[in-house]
């Protein structure tokens, strides 16, 4: 389950039945329509948001609409809000991205606006995103991440931002280019005839032209000060006098004009007003709760004062939650804390009470805020660790860590049970190092709790456990959290140890505990080869989670089990593992949705290497359109090694290498090892290219060598430093490398063997045959390629040999003709071979040039080391922006790299960087 994002704040407040249109700025907000955006600034209650839904009510393009408040600091959430308003008119918009953005671990918030705008710009028709209330957020990493969306806008999107101040945004640059529409206070503020106008047609008041002349210069134009000035003076006959004794600034007005409010209302419903204005939003039963009045007294309330039009603004159509027009909310608890009948205890009340109904109905994050806001440390404190479980199954556990963080360490370290909850949270966002430190501290809490000698009996007597029945398994859960993180750091060893340590503690009194550590002990015994202990561990995990009805985990878990087959090589029993676990739910079941993005993508990659094209595109177009829906964190990752995996072989590798890249940026550091790193699927990518030089490059940073200890967990990347070597000796005939190349897959080979991996065997047996083959050794070369294909065949291997083209197609050619009785498989690797996708042009990489840049080449190359982006980069040099991707791909080419970074670091080598 995702974190909930509030519908109420997507909901576009309707325009005032009688409200007063304003023709000239919905003149000019229409007429701005062409630039990237608009910006309504100016102080409260001046008639943004009212301006806004009249103009839009009338706009020809679709629009979405979004009320900010301070909850939404954070990037990740404040995308997520971003992306459910646009799927409010496009609702198949960023099913993706939303997925991502609400995962426990969320993308950086520039790759997260990277993937925001790709999505905007395949948009078909324009829309108007409002941004309403813009001020609330206040957090310089939602300024940047919306100045990255603005810096590169497409033109599908026109953005509206309404706030009470400037934004931190480029706002000059905007100006400077015409792309930016602004209405201020003086466009904002009411003239004395629309004063005139909207006190006698919105108002229903008949004033002399003098009294509304004073009142529009008293208020300056503003138009809350107007509508509460029209309240007021309904009750009294002297207009003229009551507008006289109006004088100072406009906090005084508005001082003013809400004593005159509220003084006419009975005293049963100020009372109301005030109380309920500790509230963010407002519904019946919660007022009924925080009042403690009987039920439905809140809602009549509630009606009541809308009715009356005191400021409050409905969030839905059903008029089931309300809110407070900010300023009036403002204002009552202003007065709230000036009231001698309630103290700041009384106050604290009021939340606790509000923390309380929340917490009754599941919605903690809310229940958490106001037992904060209470400045009750010890409300908060027992209720994150009363609903830490609840908040952790449902995703929710950075929001959680988020408040427990706020308290101090005296009240955290006198609670073993919220201090390893704290712990596993901070784990799960990526806070090692912190997460460690309060495993500590729980430790010495329990050591406390249990000792007569070493602690004083204060401080045993402080210990506080409110989840008194978790206390006996927390030594368990302190060493499971210790194997996980070992797992996720690299130390297998020390992981199987806590591993151990878990299933000893937690044998008999949680049988749940017990087998996730088994389960962890098998992640640590398949990064180190064994793969069938680690097989073992993860069938025994998923028949447990079965067992006690968990079967959206089971189904999650049982991926692994068919990954595990596919690392082995036995790509027809992954293939029917997957499909399996496809079937043990109905299609429209809640478990199903959540692992079936993963199946798909499973039996997509394994129909990709039989050949099956058809297939292949079927299931990653199902993982697709499934996985976009669920809140997987690391689907993201694997559809896009998948999809790399197949633009590489029809030939695209551009397409390949960029795939790889935002692969990159949405890998998330966890316990199942990562034994395919990406930076050597780029390798694999760069020689296709033809660019050995990148590819060498690789080896060299990663630092692998022909004469390494072996491990499994270098297992790819020792199989492609042997491919390196060949294709460096078909290039540039270091005597060496193929022999190096050789040896090194001989031991592959033995290694691969003795851990019964067939996948490997058949890699190393394919490449020992090319190697031969680059030696004109065709006779040697056949030897390990008839028992690749022995080995291959069964499982229906196509990909991997019709991949390496030519040379192999020429070895293949012979075996035929030789009679050998696998002919009909190696007529379908021929066949495959030849129907290869020719390359696009674009993606060749040429061999570095002895060719020197030109003086232009030599300055963008310049320009590009200091960061600047192409478009940047054409404004400096007053160059087209296609003039400098021509610019660019010259400077990649001559030098024999495939990014900026390379090449940079390359000019850099060269002295190219260096100015004459």
């Amino acid at each position: 389950m995702s974190p909930p994002l509030l519908a109420t704040k997507l909901y576009r407040p309707p325009p005032r039945p009688k409200g007063m249109l304003r023709p000239h700025l919905i003149e000019r907000l229409n007429a701005g329509l062409h630039r990237n955006l608009t910006l309504l600034a100016a102080p409260a209650g001046f008639g943004k948001t009212t301006l806004l839904s009249q103009w839009l009510d009338g706009c020809a393009h679709p629009v979405a609409w979004l009320t900010l408040d301070a909850s939404d600091h954070e990037p990740a959430r404040f995308l997520a809000y971003l992306v459910a308003a646009l799927q409010t008119v496009v609702p198949e918009f960023g099913a993706g991205l939303m997925a991502a953005l609400l995962a426990p671990q969320a993308p950086t918030p520039a790759a997260a606006v990277a993937d925001l705008i790709n999505a905007l710009a395949t948009l078909a028709q324009p829309v108007v995103l409002v941004l309403d209330d813009y001020h609330l957020v206040n957090a310089a990493p939602v300024d940047a991440a919306l100045g990255l969306l603005l810096a590169h806008q497409p033109p599908q999107l026109h953005l509206v931002i309404a706030t009470r101040e400037d934004p931190p945004l480029p706002l000059a640059r905007l100006r400077a280019r015409d792309q930016l529409t602004e209405l201020r206070v003086s466009e904002l503020r009411f003239s004395h005839t629309e004063a005139d106008a909207l006190l006698s047609q919105t108002e229903g008041l008949s004033l002399s032209p003098d009294v509304v002349a004073v009142l529009a210069s008293r208020t300056e134009g503003w138009a809350a000060g107007l509508h509460l000035a029209a309240l007021s003076l309904r009750g009294h006959q002297d207009a003229a006098g009551f507008v006289r004794a109006f004088s100072g600034s406009q906090r005084f007005v508005l001082d003013y004009l809400l004593e005159e409010v509220l003084q006419q209302q009975p005293a049963p419903l100020q009372q109301f007003l005030l109380r309920t204005s500790v509230l963010d939003r407002l519904c019946g039963p919660l007022c009924d709760a925080v009042l403690i009045t009987p039920a439905g007294s809140g809602q009549a309330t509630l009606e009541a004062i809308e009715r009356a039009n005191l400021f409050l603004v409905p969030l839905d159509d059903q008029r089931c939650w309300y809110r407070y027009h900010h300023l009036f909310g403002e204002l009552l608890r202003q007065r709230l804390a000036q009231d001698a009948g309630l103290d700041a205890g009384a106050t604290a009340m009021l939340h606790l009470r509000a923390s309380d109904w929340y917490e009754a109905q599941g919605l903690m994050l809310e229940a958490l805020h106001h037992a904060a806001v209470s400045a009750e440390p010890a409300r908060v404190a027992t209720l994150a660790e009363r609903v830490w479980a609840h908040m952790d199954s449902s995703f929710q556990a950075d929001a959680w860590c988020r408040w427990v963080g706020q308290l101090s360490e005296e009240v955290l370290r006198v609670r073993p049970v919220l201090c390893t909850q704290y712990a596993w949270a901070l784990m799960d966002t990526g806070q090692t190092e912190a997460s460690e430190a309060w495993l500590r501290h729980a430790e010495r809490c329990l050591s406390a709790a249990h000792s007569t000698e070493s602690a004083s009996h204060d401080e045993r007597a402080s210990i506080v456990v409110v989840a008194s029945e978790l206390l006996p398994s927390l030594p368990a859960r302190i060493a499971a959290a210790r194997a996980y993180l070992a797992q996720s750091r690299g130390d297998f060893v020390a992981a199987q140890q806590y591993a151990a340590t878990t299933r000893d503690l937690a044998a008999e009194t949680e049988p749940l505990l017990h087998a996730q550590a088994t389960v962890l002990a098998g992640v640590s015994q398949w990064a180190t080869g064994a793969l069938e202990a680690a097989y073992s561990a993860f069938a025994a995990w998923v028949e447990h989670t079965r067992a006690v009805g968990s079967l959206a985990f089971a189904l999650a878990s049982g991926f692994y089990l068919a990954e595990i087959r596919l690392a082995q090589g036995q790509l027809r029993e992954a293939a029917r593992l997957y499909r399996q676990f496809l079937t043990l739910v109905p299609a429209d079941h809640e478990a199903l949705r959540m692992a079936a993005p993963h199946l798909h993508l499973g039996l997509a990659v394994i129909a990709h290497e039989q050949g099956d094209a058809q297939a292949a595109t079927l299931h990653l177009r199902t993982s697709k359109e499934q996985g976009e829906q669920a809140a997987l964190i690391d689907w993201p990752f694997r559809w896009r090694l998948a999809q790399a995996r197949i633009e590489e072989s029809s030939g695209n590798w551009e397409a390949a290498l960029d795939l790889l890249d935002a692969a990159e940026r949405h890998y998330l550091p966890n316990p199942v090892p990562d034994l395919r790193p990406v930076a050597a699927l780029k390798a694999r990518v760069y020689m296709r290219q033809g660019n050995l030089l990148a590819a060498t490059a690789w080896v060299a940073a990663c630092g692998v060598t022909a004469t390494d200890a072996l491990s499994y967990r270098r297992e790819f990347e020792h199989l492609t430093l042997a491919r390196v070597l060949i294709a460096r000796y078909r290039r540039e005939h270091v005597a060496s490398d193929p022999h190096d190349a050789l040896d090194l897959l001989t031991r592959l080979l033995a290694a691969a063997e003795a851990g019964g991996r067939i996948g490997s065997q058949i890699e190393a047996l394919l490449l020992q045959s090319l190697a031969h083959e680059a030696l004109d050794d065709s006779g040697q070369a056949r030897i390990p390629l008839q028992r690749a294909l022995a080995l291959a065949e069964p499982e229906g291997y196509v990909r991997l040999f019709a991949d390496e083209g030519a040379p192999l197609a020429r070895l293949l050619e012979r075996m035929k003709d030789e009679g050998r009785r696998m002919n009909e498989y190696i007529d379908t690797l021929c066949a495959a071979i030849k129907t290869q996708i020719e390359p696009h042009p674009s993606s060749f990489i040429f061999h570095p040039s002895t060719e020197p840049l030109t003086a232009r080449e030599r300055e963008v190359l310049r320009l590009i080391a200091e960061g600047l982006s192409n478009h940047e980069l054409a404004a400096r040099l007053h160059l087209s922006p296609q003039t400098v991707k021509v610019h660019t791909r010259n400077i990649y080419g001559k030098l024999g790299v495939t990014s900026r970074t390379q090449a940079v670091a390359r000019g850099r080598e060269l002295g190219f960087l260096e100015r004459s």
